[in-house]
């Protein structure tokens, strides 16, 4: 028999799994863990309340030995984040790279300019500073202050700096972090804004364009030239296995906050349909892209599988595009 509490506890929501949330209490005891997983009380989605990390929350019916319980109550709201969807924040920290790769300012004014658009507390963070000069460090670090953020300068490698921006974050009752992904090793040939217009010796035309000398094994070097700022810069990469992962949330996020002009592509084409008799529907679609900065024009080849159920409705999806791509890295071909 399972032994449910009924008394009701307070805490925050710091996570969403599918239809679930897990909610951090606010008092930790031996006998309730800290951490619970939990469903909503039905009337919470009657009402059409949507509950996101940061959230505060009043569980009840909570199951001690599996570590559940059951969302009731969601208290109002201090502040609200769209992107990333967060509750309650306070302080949004800004965190960027003083090297590998250098310091952009133009990127830090629109991570700052987004940053003072929450109209909460910014703070501004200095990453990777051991790699700079002291010199060049404390330029920087004053350049910034006169902007009106003096920065936080950490190290990982040194231990710089991150006891205050332990103090920092502990005195802010939930931080948003932001800054610029992490390092690709491709970022040490190309820059934003290249475009390549030779590989592996053979000029870029449209008609080549799809079979450039990429795909391979991984590791294999690559030369080429990019066109930069207006000149051609020669450069060498390495192959590498892709392979993208996008989960339900990310994905409504893009169709949301993407920009419906320049989303699609500039034509669309079913090249084959065919049905199987247990359910199963596979279309191959192709996609023409056109690249702004040189003009020049790109097909992606799509196959899609629908699943339909016994109601005629669709189960599930996929698409073999990434599948078919890694293999293709990896020196393999698919063929019908």
């Amino acid at each position: 028999m399972v032994a449910v509490d009924q008394s009701a506890q307070s805490g925050m929501v710091v996570a969403l799994q599918a239809n679930y949330l897990e909610v951090e209490l606010d008092q930790v005891s031996e006998r309730i863990p800290s951490r619970l997983l939990c469903t909503r009380r039905t009337r919470l989605s009657h009402r059409g309340e949507a509950v996101y990390v940061g959230d505060r929350v009043r569980v009840e019916a909570i199951d001690a030995s599996h570590a559940r319980a059951v969302v009731s109550h969601v208290e109002p709201r201090v502040s609200f984040l769209t992107r990333p969807p967060v509750a309650n924040a306070t302080t949004v920290v800004v965190a960027l790279a003083v090297a590998q790769p250098a310091f952009d300012p133009d990127q830090a004014s629109r991570f700052l300019l987004t940053a003072e658009r929450t109209s909460l507390h910014v703070q501004l963070v200095l990453t990777k500073t051991d790699l700079l000069e002291p010199e060049a460090l404390e330029q920087l670090r004053a350049r910034l202050h006169a902007w009106g953020y003096p920065p936080l300068l950490v190290s990982t490698g040194s231990g710089l700096g991150l006891s205050k921006l332990k103090q920092s974050l502990a005195g802010s009752s939930l931080s948003v972090l932001c800054g610029p992904s992490g390092v690709s090793p491709a970022s040490k040939s190309l820059e934003v804004g290249d475009s390549f217009v030779e590989v592996a010796g053979v000029r870029v035309t449209d008609d080549n364009r799809n079979r450039l000398g990429f795909r391979g094994k991984p590791g294999e070097k690559v030369d080429a030239v990019v066109l930069r700022d207006g000149e051609e810069v020669s450069i060498t990469v390495a192959r590498g296995a892709v392979r993208q992962m996008t989960s339900k949330a990310q994905l409504l996020e893009n169709m949301t906050e993407s920009d419906a002009e320049g989303w699609g592509p500039d034509d669309m084409m079913i090249i084959e349909k065919s049905a199987t008799e247990d359910g199963v529907v596979w279309i191959l679609s192709s996609s023409k892209f056109t690249e702004e900065a040189t003009g020049l024009t790109a097909d992606a080849y799509t196959a899609t599988r629908f699943v339909f159920n016994d109601e005629g409705k669709v189960s599930r999806v996929a698409n073999l595009t990434e599948d078919r791509f890694v293999l293709e890295q990896q020196g393999y071909s698919i063929t019908r």
